[in-house]
Order: structure tokens, then sequence, then C-alpha cells
């Protein structure tokens, strides 16, 4: 027969991880803002560094910094979209990048996929108005592909979201 003193250790320790665990649970399945985690709601390692990549070159193109972007770019960049059968050149995009009246991006619901040296990112990508009127043109749906060695993007498909889903109004208290 187990001592009533051990059985009420036992019990109390029990009970100390029922209550602890769960908690801890919680605390690590804070995300990065704009990242939706699988399942278990942990951000990897790669959907954090390409959050990271994506959010800076994002900015760089808001604030027309050719230079910048050039720098990210691979030699033979280039850019797909429904609306041109053809891919768009670096110099043909940057030029119509740089033409659209000032913006801010947000970068949110990234995926990663690894294939060898290559990085396949998808993304949801927000355009705000910088006017201050606070309205948003159409999402867009962005698949970048990454060369990881080099840190080089290689290409990029942008579509209009056929169905984004929306910003929550308020905070969740998630991100």
């Amino acid at each position: 027969m187990v001592p009533t003193r051990l059985r009420r250790g036992v019990i109390a320790v029990s009970l100390i991880l029922c209550i602890a665990v769960p908690a801890l649970a919680r605390a690590q399945t804070r995300l990065p803002p704009g990242v939706r985690g699988p399942d278990t709601g942990m951000a990897t390692r790669s959907v954090a560094k390409y959050l990271d990549l994506e959010r800076a070159f994002q900015e760089r193109l808001s604030a027309k910094d050719r230079s910048g972007v050039l720098k990210v770019l691979a030699d033979d960049f280039d850019v797909r979209t429904a609306s041109s059968p053809d891919a768009l050149s670096t110099d043909d995009w940057l030029r119509r990048e740089f033409a659209l009246p000032a913006h801010g991006d947000r970068v949110r619901d990234l995926l990663v996929r690894e294939f060898d040296d290559i990085d396949v990112v998808s993304f949801l990508l927000d355009r705000t108005k910088v006017d201050g009127s606070g309205r948003t043109g159409p999402t867009q749906f962005v698949v970048d592909v990454w060369r990881r060695s080099s840190g080089k993007l290689l290409a990029r498909n942008a579509e209009p979201a056929a169905h984004a889903p929306r910003l929550p109004s308020r905070p969740s208290g998630r991100y």
C-alpha cells in the first residue's frame, strides 16, 4: 500500500502538470503578426525567415528603392500575372510598380515549401493607400520562388485573390 503522504504528493504534482502544460502550450502558439501556422499554431524557422524577407522586400518596393530591390532579385528574375500572358522583365515590372501611387503593403498568411535549394513562398498581400483614407486595394495572392543558397528571388506570380480572408476588425489576441 502506498503511504498517504506519497499519494498526496503524486496528486499535487499531477494537478500542477494539468494546469501548467496547457498554459505553456498556449504560450508557444504565439506567431509573428501575419502568420497562420499549421494545426500546431507554431511558426517554423523558414516561415519566420521568409516573413521578414518578404516584408523587407515589400517595404523597398513601397519606398521605390530601386537599388534595394535589385539586390534581392536574381539576374533572370521575371514576374507573371493573369493580366499579362507573357512574363514581365525586371525593368518592366519595376516601372509598373514604381508608377503606382504611394501605398503600404501587408504580408500575411505566409506558407513556405522547401525543395532542395528552392523555397516556394506563398502569401496574401494587402495594399493600403497611404493618402490617409485607409482604403485598401485588392488583396493579391503571391507566390515567390527563392534560391536559398544565394538568398535571391527568382520569380514572382501575383493574382488578385479570389476569396481572401478578411482582416480582423479587432485584434484576436492570437498574434
